[in-house]
């Protein structure tokens, strides 16, 4: 439980006329209210803040809402032979079917943009002769993968990779090493 010293609390918010005087000599009922009325503005001003606050939160900052499709133009693209993976290799990833696009291989493995089920952007990496994995990140304006120490898809305005450590681009948004 919290106490708090009536004295400092007089002091801070009543006038010398409004306390207690050095004889003991009881209060007016007029310091009373206006304590009473300064409580009941504090707490109005503070329900106010809070339902602002509030509104303000649930309203959000106004976004482009973006697709996969829109961010990886191959996306959007018809598919090609080459972009197709096997379904039983796509099994479990959450990764919609016919999505998938390759935009590189390197030495881990061939690697597909793909839409997850979700609408996520991901990349679908498929490996010489394991199972395949999935990375996705929400569909957004600079959203990038760091699929591993090979290859990255870096979309618009995105965080681009540093050539002095060694990546290059390999094509629209996918950089390698």
């Amino acid at each position: 439980m919290t106490t708090y010293d009536v004295d400092t609390f007089e002091a801070a918010f009543l006038d010398d006329a409004e306390r207690e005087d050095d004889a003991g000599q009881e209060r007016s009922g007029h310091g009373r209210g206006r304590r009473a009325l300064l409580a009941a503005v504090v707490a109005a001003l503070l329900v106010g803040a809070g339902v602002v606050g509030a509104l303000a939160l649930r309203s959000g900052p106004a976004t482009d809402a973006v697709t996969a499709e829109e961010l990886v133009p191959a996306l959007a693209a018809a598919a090609t032979a080459q972009d197709a993976v096997s379904g039983t290799d796509l099994q479990d990833l959450d990764v919609r079917p016919g999505s998938t696009r390759l935009i590189a291989t390197t030495r881990t493995g061939a690697h597909y943009a793909a839409v997850g089920t979700q609408g996520q952007l991901c990349v679908v990496t498929v490996p010489r002769g394991d199972l395949p994995s999935r990375l996705c990140v929400p569909a957004a304006p600079g959203a990038w993968i760091p699929v591993d120490d090979t290859l990255r898809l870096v979309t618009a305005g995105g965080p681009q990779p540093d050539a002095e450590d060694g990546w290059v681009a390999a094509g629209d948004l996918v950089w390698t090493r």
